[in-house]
């Protein structure tokens, strides 16, 4: 063990050596040591910080002893990575190549970085799962997107894909294997890091909203990372894919509600006049050209029932209204305009029915605005007593 020490460190004192010597016979490990040591995080440089140098001549000391596999390459960078910022520990594995006696540590930690493991494992066909795990990729924590191995890892599975047409590993397995190695929190924040790797951000899309269907405790995080990164709305309803998802008074619409209270939060932390209600109907208007405002307007009933969005439904539910007032539109004529494309007597059609609660919502706003306070009496009357024919007369008769 004497001659291994002297063999390695030459010019070392022999306190160090004894304390090398010490850690060696005592069979602790080196990451062990690493957390016990307490070494300062904002010190990564080997001239600053003598304990950390001691520490870096001791695990060579401990693989030349054990073997390099005992402590791999990627072991000590992700227990580096999780210390220090990742410039600083580019920084010091170059430092390393010009210290004496680590010369080989660092060369060895440096090939194991370069992603030259790529072409062999794409010929052996390794499954990515296996590879993340051989990579130890786990390790890097919350700072796995700062990994260049992981960014290695992303071009290997891009490669992998190709040669089954996107069919092997794809992108509910690679979120499932996130989702297993790492706190939501962190899963969340990744997905969003990864729409800035290139060919990365329809997968990340596709995760992120395959982690929005599986996970409710994902909602909320997703809106304080989008929140942070002061993402616009228009962003987030592609992000979304809110083209492609079905908006109606019919459907669940957990992703409208979800891009819905992001565009309140955004106007909250921007301004009042970020994103207003009327833009958000103009907005809608503009990317779902086949949905009309009938079909709106039913939308925003339904989500006046989700406590955090009622007043904002409710305001763009008003601004369709107006613009129906402005047109001429009375309850009769929006009846059958919401009945479209049924042949359905919206009036008669049972009380919880979004239509017909769409149509009684603009027949109190008509009698309220166009007919005075008389016809609203009737109106609300009418309704109370389950006569929604009557309401609807009161309004003809003095329309």
């Amino acid at each position: 063990m004497e001659k291994l020490i002297n063999k390695l460190f030459k010019g070392m004192s022999s306190t160090e050596k004894a304390a090398i010597k010490a850690w060696l016979k005592s069979e602790v490990r080196p990451t062990d040591l690493f957390k016990s040591l307490r070494l300062h995080p904002g010190v990564a440089k080997l001239d600053d910080n003598p304990e950390l140098a001691l520490w870096f001549r001791f695990a060579t000391a401990y693989r030349k002893k054990h073997g390099d596999q005992m402590l791999p390459d990627l072991e000590i960078y992700f227990m580096l990575l999780r210390q220090y910022p990742t410039k600083d520990v580019t920084s010091l594995l170059q430092s390393l190549k010009q210290t004496p006696g680590m010369k080989q540590l660092a060369t060895s930690m440096e090939h194991s970085l370069s992603g030259s493991w790529i072409y062999t494992n794409l010929n052996l066909k390794t499954n990515p799962e296996d590879l993340f795990n051989t990579l130890r990729l786990k390790e890097a924590g919350s700072k796995l997107d700062e990994a260049p191995v992981f960014h290695q890892w992303l071009k290997y599975v891009d490669s992998y894909r190709s040669m089954k047409g996107n069919h092997w590993f794809n992108d509910l397995e690679m979120l499932e294997l996130f989702r297993k190695t790492m706190p939501e929190e962190n899963v969340v924040t990744l997905l969003h890091l990864l729409r800035q790797t290139p060919r990365m951000k329809t997968h990340a899309d596709t995760m992120q909203r395959f982690l929005f269907l599986k996970s409710q405790s994902s909602h909320q995080l997703m809106l304080n990372v989008w929140l942070k990164a002061k993402e616009r709305p228009e962003k987030v309803y592609n992000m979304l894919g809110l083209s492609n998802v079905a908006m109606s008074g019919y459907h669940s619409n957990a992703m409208v509600i979800q891009w819905l209270r992001y565009t309140k939060l955004f106007r909250d932390k921007t301004s009042n006049h970020a994103f207003s209600g009327i833009q958000t109907v103009h907005f809608l208007k503009k990317e779902r050209p086949l949905l009309s405002d009938w079909d709106l307007a039913t939308l925003f009933q339904v989500l006046k029932e989700t406590p955090d969005l009622k007043r904002q439904a409710e305001n763009m539910q008003m601004y369709l209204f107006r613009s129906w007032v402005k047109d001429d539109f009375k309850p009769k004529s929006v009846a059958m305009r919401l009945a479209v494309p049924y042949s359905v007597d919206v009036v008669s059609l049972p009380k919880s029915d979004p239509k017909h609660l769409t149509w009684e919502a603009f027949t109190l706003y008509f009698a309220k605005y166009e007919g005075g306070e008389a016809m609203l009496r009737r109106v609300k009357e009418a309704f109370a007593n389950g006569n929604p024919t009557g309401a609807l007369a009161a309004t003809v008769k003095w329309s």
